[in-house]
């Protein structure tokens, strides 16, 4: 019995030796589990979440401006527009892709040089836009490439079909378009003169921007969209544009491999801007401005008469309503500047042929947002763009835009860069 207990005792080196590569090798699989879970977990969950997750930013409204006795100089008022969501229309895309596609499959026909996934999606969109279009007496059509642009650039956001709904339009939509549609009322808002022209250019005009300050919305590593919002560019809008400005809120969404909404996560609210109070009395500056009635008086030119000699021009005015277009009069008021084109960036269409120092030119075009390029003038309006300003302008609206300053400041008598100041002359 001693004899056992002893063998017993006495282990088998060869035994040893198992035991601990077996415990080194659950000690080195234990540490690589760790590893995985702790350390490299992390950083393939943050990949997940940059991959899987969109991040929306939506800019607050601007505050309200009043003159000194409470009177509402600039406000905002709501614009509505007509919107789908690409993603909810998938099921009919892809029947509608298999319905173009069956003759070629019958006729053994290769598809790959046809661009029919293209073709379905626009014949899609287009439909829900015809049912617009019947509602609201239009005639609109769905720009295929534009969607497709959408498709790739700004998928999870809305794609506008009808922008800015008149009233009437609106409450036409909203009373007769089926609580189940993919078509939505989108409702965003824009600046509001409920003056008109009064002490417009004092009170400035605000530019259509995507750079919206993030102020605190969280997912600043995410992909992030911007709805498109408002930046002050001259008078009390540009100079107070800080506390005017709204506080931008956002939404984060989880989106599905092919880059479509699936769930919001996420939401912070947009907080309207703060008022300005002015010293301004509005119904004194209507006074003045009637007893001036319908002209504007302009000074072009240098006191030093370097360039152009300083001189009082009086302009005119046309404040006629341009119904659903913009007119806006462009004045050539930059001394060392030549005669001048002006073109559209987007188009290439000119909308000013050969303006010279002094000139007022007016155009009509369809409200929107545009890039205008300022070139010298040539026969095929097709000289070097020296400049470029972006323009957003509405519907039923006059403005004035000064083409100001010296496109070779340093060598001028003052110091003022090349610009283009627009103004609201009158708004409905």
């Amino acid at each position: 019995m001693n004899q056992l207990l002893e063998s017993h005792k006495n282990h088998n080196p060869r035994l040893r030796l198992f035991y601990g590569v077996v415990a080194a090798l659950i000690l080195v699989l234990l540490s690589g589990l760790a590893y995985r879970q702790l350390i490299i977990g992390t950083i393939y969950s943050d990949r997940e979440e940059i991959q899987n997750l969109r991040r929306i930013l939506v800019p607050g409204p601007r505050g309200n401006i009043f003159d000194r006795n409470g009177e509402l100089l600039v406000g905002n008022r709501p614009r509505f527009a007509a919107v789908v969501y690409l993603a909810e229309l998938r099921p009919e895309f892809r029947r509608e892709f298999a319905e173009l596609r069956r003759p070629y499959i019958e006729q053994h026909i290769p598809t790959t040089d046809f661009p029919l996934a293209g073709m379905a999606r626009a014949a899609v969109v287009q439909r829900y836009l015809d049912e617009i279009n019947a509602l609201l007496d239009r005639d609109e059509q769905v720009d295929s490439s534009d969607l497709e642009q959408h498709l790739r650039q700004r998928l999870i956001l809305p794609y506008f079909l009808v922008n800015d709904l008149a009233p009437e339009e609106y409450a036409k939509l909203v009373e007769q378009i089926p609580i189940d549609s993919p078509i939505q009322v989108y409702s965003s808002s824009v600046r509001h003169h409920p003056h008109g022209p009064a002490a417009a250019h004092v009170l400035g005009y605000v530019g259509s921007t995507l750079e919206i300050p993030e102020d605190g919305v969280p997912g600043e590593r995410l992909m992030t969209f911007n709805i498109r919002g408002s930046a002050g560019r001259e008078g009390l809008e540009g100079y107070f544009d800080d506390r005017i400005q709204g506080q931008t809120g956002g939404e984060i969404w989880v989106v599905d491999p092919a880059g479509f909404q699936h769930r919001r996560i996420e939401r912070k609210r947009s907080v309207q801007g703060k008022d300005i109070v002015t010293t301004l009395d509005i119904r004194l500056q209507k006074r003045m401005e009637d007893l001036l009635g319908d002209y504007t008086a302009a000074a072009l030119g240098e006191l030093a008469d370097q360039n152009q000699p300083f001189q009082v021009d009086i302009f005119e005015d046309d404040l006629s309503d341009p119904g659903d277009m913009a007119r806006i009069r462009v004045v050539h008021a930059s001394p060392d500047a030549p005669a001048v084109d002006i073109t559209v960036e987007e188009s290439g269409d000119a909308l000013v042929e050969g303006a010279e120092f002094g000139d007022a030119a007016p155009v009509e075009v369809p409200a929107g947002s545009y890039t205008l390029e300022v070139r010298p003038a040539t026969d095929a309006n097709d000289g070097d763009v020296v400049a470029t300003f972006p323009v957003d302008v509405d519907a039923e609206t006059v403005y004035s835009a000064f083409a100001v300053g010296y496109l070779d400041p340093a060598d001028a008598p003052a110091d003022e860069a090349f610009d283009l100041e627009v103004v609201v002359d009158h708004a409905a």
